[in-house]
């Protein structure tokens, strides 16, 4: 596809990428509207689901226990990393055993005292206010000195801290890692249904890996905005790329339909959210599919009873006068920068 003149705004962007509203039926726009949330099956193939499972096992091994961070230096990558020389492999064992304390003392005291605290690091994890580098450098290279690199990486520990589930596993700032994750942010069905819900003036927020772990993913009955907004003012979407099959018993997401016509959180109507609601039900459908998600519907994980990983990718939107989730503009390492057109970073808001 070839670059365009800027200025460009993004409903010519999204023109350029090939979306427009006929991508999707009256009936899924009706369902969408009414429900919260809707299902597009075989936007991946097979093949592209195996190659994913496969590319994301593959991170989630490298990374360890920092999984989670947004910008992992080879010192927070696991240390039995080949190309580390005797005294970088050293250094990656004292890093690592600094992160592992940070994550504790986060998930154990600090997050239980000031639980704001986490949200708060999740929803901005990638902002410049905690600690992000400048546009195409690494986050060493911005430092100045010692304490100010201590800082940032003490920020950058306690927003991985903050991603962490017990019962998950979790891989951020995907699109940095790897191109073949461009596709969940510039799908054009996917992108139609996200249009419709927010309007043409939206962005990425992040792209994230997470895994129900086997007796693990419970998750409480919550919407992904933190404050309730009147029906029509949605300010964020998120979309879930199903990489394993939504049964009955591996964690499928729970949902509850037309929540977000309510004006209200979660929080704020159930006393305890973790069980069962009785109006929610549950998303069934096979790999390859992807669940648009109106941010602001009552949803979340259950339990994954089987003996397998349940994995998704969340490709996260919100209007683009929100801080996003990932800072894109702090993140995007020079490979992305090279491959990704002008339209492309538009709707990364990087251009």
């Amino acid at each position: 596809m070839p670059n365009v003149p800027n200025p460009i705004d993004t409903q010519e962007a999204l023109l350029q990428l090939g979306v427009n509203q006929n991508l999707l039926t009256s009936e899924e726009i009706s369902f969408l509207d009414r429900n919260g949330y809707l299902m597009l099956p075989n936007i991946l193939s097979q093949e592209q689901v195996t190659i994913f499972r496969q590319r994301l096992d593959q991170l989630s091994k490298l990374e360890g226990h920092s999984a989670g961070a947004v910008d992992q230096t080879k010192y927070q990558l696991r240390v039995n990393r080949e190309d580390l020389k005797f005294w970088e492999r050293i250094a990656a064992y004292a890093y690592n055993l600094l992160f592992h304390l940070v994550r504790l003392v986060a998930l154990r005291w600090l997050f239980t005292y000031k639980p704001g605290l986490k949200s708060t690091l999740r929803a901005r994890s990638g902002s410049p206010k905690f600690g992000s580098p400048q546009l195409g450098g690494s986050r060493q290279q911005q430092s100045h000195n010692i304490f100010d690199w201590f800082k940032i990486e003490i920020r950058e520990m306690l927003a991985a801290a903050a991603f962490t589930e017990a019962g998950a596993v979790r891989v951020c700032n995907l699109l940095n890692k790897d191109p073949m994750f461009d596709v969940c942010f510039k799908h054009p069905r996917v992108l139609a249904a996200v249009q419709h819900l927010l309007g043409n003036d939206f962005k990425v927020s992040s792209v994230n890996y997470r895994a129900a772990k086997p007796g693990g993913g419970l998750q409480p009955l919550h919407s992904d905005w933190e404050k309730a907004v009147a029906p029509g003012n949605y300010i964020a979407c998120n979309t879930l790329w199903i990489l394993d099959d939504f049964t009955e018993n591996n964690g499928a997401t729970r949902v509850v339909p037309g929540s977000h016509l309510s004006s209200k959180i979660p929080s704020e109507v159930i006393d305890n959210c973790l069980v069962p609601y009785p109006e929610q039900s549950l998303i069934l459908a096979p790999a390859g599919t992807v669940i648009i998600m109106n941010s602001h519907t009552w949803h979340g994980g259950t339990v994954n009873y089987t003996n397998q990983l349940r994995r998704i990718i969340q490709s996260y939107f919100v209007q683009r006068d929100q801080v996003p989730q990932l800072n894109q503009r702090e993140y995007a390492g020079e490979q992305i920068q090279q491959r990704l057109t002008v339209v492309e970073k538009l709707i990364l808001d990087i251009d």
